[in-house]
């Protein structure tokens, strides 16, 4: 048995300031040379004059693993060992410019590179697709380095010094060294008219649908244990350990979106009055998102959090993007549904003002939906963030009702807020529905991508 299998499996509270999963500016590679450079395990950045060769080539080959594709270059992983003479062949034929990647990402790279005293910090690996995770932290233990035992999908965190992550950069099964990210913060009526859900809701005998959400299980991940709310009844499940004091009465305001009964006022009414809520802090709802779709049923996760604003790394995608798109990937009935953050009103050089300002990281995941926020008219919201991600991709997916929310407190109380974390609740609770018919009709659930593109699909364009 290998020395973390008595550890406890779960995962960290996986946060970072990052860029993309490696650092593009590495050495170019003369093409006539590219089999003799191309040595173990490789990543590296080309541009093709036949990308849909390439495109069939790496379908075709699971030996080889597509990190990036941005602005017309790929970036590539694959072991050469396996594959020298076949793909350095291919590449020679079809490339145009090759470089070599470094595994640090340009703000690791950074303080690598300063005077910055050499203390342990804290970093998280992302492994290539097939690597062993239990082999490579027992490898990087047997090295000296400290291996938190908690880890999840193809990232480990370590605590290391300068010169051990140095070390790293020789390692050909780690992808990328990133520095661990900062803690993650807080970014109904009117609500459930906004979004056409009243003949969802109504009765059959006036030509309604007579859905609540009924049986559908959601997790919301973010401040923590809820209050004691009537709206809620028995229907709420804590697997939160108290709760954060900064998000104050947050998370009872995005529950009582999705599920409130409305027992004290039904003008305040969620959009899934009858489905059952489970409570995690933040991350740690995606992080036992397995678990709880075992134990619970789990369908969908509402995250109305993310990390700090900031241009240079608005919309890029890093280790939590990659176990995220992982959780998918391998649980493919549940689907994350994120807050695209309330910086709209801002401006990033590159940009027309208010774009290019969705957050980093978890928003910027490939196979979650992200959301975006309007007001009672309709109009998209002055604060809602807006894309492109970093690689050029289309975020936030849909938007939904988000200002001047009314929705449950924690105290018996109500009271109105306003951004993309109410948004994302507010199209959480209707997928809820969704998920409910689907059941009726199908017997069983859909899958995780289906709800995403109907919502994609069906969505009024606003334009």
């Amino acid at each position: 048995m290998r020395k973390l299998h008595n550890s406890l499996l779960g995962v960290m509270l996986l946060v970072t300031a990052m860029v993309t999963a490696q650092n593009p500016k590495g050495e170019a590679i003369p093409k006539n040379r590219l089999q003799h450079t191309l040595k173990g395990q490789q990543v590296i950045s080309l541009t093709t004059a036949h990308p849909h060769k390439l495109s069939e080539y790496i379908k075709s080959h699971s030996e080889v693993e597509l990190l990036q594709f941005s602005d017309g270059v790929y970036t590539i992983a694959f072991d050469s060992r396996q594959v020298l003479s076949n793909i350095s062949y291919f590449l020679s034929e079809t490339l145009q410019s090759a470089t070599t990647h470094s595994r640090f990402t340009p703000n690791l790279q950074s303080i690598l590179n300063s005077d910055q005293d050499d203390q342990l910090l804290n970093i998280v690996v992302t492994l290539h697709k097939g690597e062993d995770i239990w082999s490579v932290a027992d490898h990087l233990m047997d090295s000296g380095l400290k291996v938190d035992p908690q880890f999840f999908g193809k990232t480990l965190n370590l605590k290391a010094s300068k010169d051990q992550i140095s070390l790293l950069q020789q390692m050909g099964e780690i992808s990328s060294v990133d520095l661990q990210d900062e803690a993650v913060q807080a970014l109904n009526y009117e609500s459930r008219i906004v979004q056409k859900n009243t003949v969802l809701h109504a009765a059959s005998l006036v030509g309604g649908y007579g859905l609540t959400g009924a049986g559908v299980t959601i997790g919301v991940g973010d401040g923590g244990e809820l209050g004691d709310h009537l709206d809620f009844g028995q229907r709420v499940i804590n697997q939160a350990n108290g709760t954060y004091a900064s998000f104050g009465a947050h998370g009872d305001h995005v529950s009582g979106i999705i599920g409130a009964s409305g027992m004290i006022n039904p003008r305040h009414k969620g959009i899934a009055p009858g489905a059952q809520i489970v409570t995690q802090k933040t991350t740690q709802i995606v992080a036992n998102a397995e678990q709880y779709a075992d134990a619970y049923g789990m369908s969908l996760t509402n995250n109305s959090y993310g990390v700090s604003f900031n241009c240079e790394t608005n919309g890029t995608y890093n280790y939590n993007s990659v176990n995220l798109d992982y959780l998918s990937r391998t649980n493919p009935k549940l689907l994350h549904i994120f807050a695209a953050g309330n910086n709209g009103t801002k401006s990033c050089i590159g940009y027309p003002d208010g774009y290019g300002t969705v957050l980093r990281n978890y928003q910027s995941s490939k196979n979650v939906l992200t959301v975006g926020a309007v007001n009672h008219d309709r109009q998209l919201a002055d604060i809602s963030a807006r894309g492109p991600v970093a690689d050029g991709r289309i975020k936030p997916e849909i938007v939904a009702s988000g200002m001047n929310v009314t929705s449950t407190g924690n105290n018996f109380n109500y009271y109105t807020n306003n951004g993309t974390s109410m948004a994302a609740p507010a199209l959480t609770g209707s997928l809820a529905l969704l998920i409910e018919q689907y059941r009726k009709i199908h017997g069983e659930d859909p899958d995780g991508a289906l709800l995403k593109a109907i919502a994609c699909n069906t969505a009024d364009d606003l334009g």
